[in-house]
């Protein structure tokens, strides 16, 4: 009876202690999910993959263009020879 009582004050405890990891995790991002989410400041989850991609689309992109085999070579050339300095 005793062991019972000792593991559900322990589970209760982690549980309290999660949801406060969560809470303050969740404030942390706030300012984050603001901007990068504006349209879903209401929603307090995570966006689902048609609103992310709803807001893809709404914002502007720039167009990536493919880069040459050499040009490719030269930034890994470029980024070796700042890692060996």
């Amino acid at each position: 009876m005793d062991a019972e009582i000792v593991i559900n004050l322990y589970l209760t405890a982690k549980k309290k202690e999660m949801d406060r990891m969560l809470w303050e995790e969740w404030c942390a991002l706030q300012p984050y999910c603001n901007e990068t989410f504006p349209q879903f400041k209401h929603k307090r989850e995570n966006p689902t993959q048609e609103q992310v991609k709803q807001y893809n689309d709404s914002i502007e992109q720039t167009p990536k263009q493919k880069l040459t085999k050499e040009e490719v070579f030269a930034r890994v050339a470029k980024i070796r020879g700042k890692a060996g300095e």
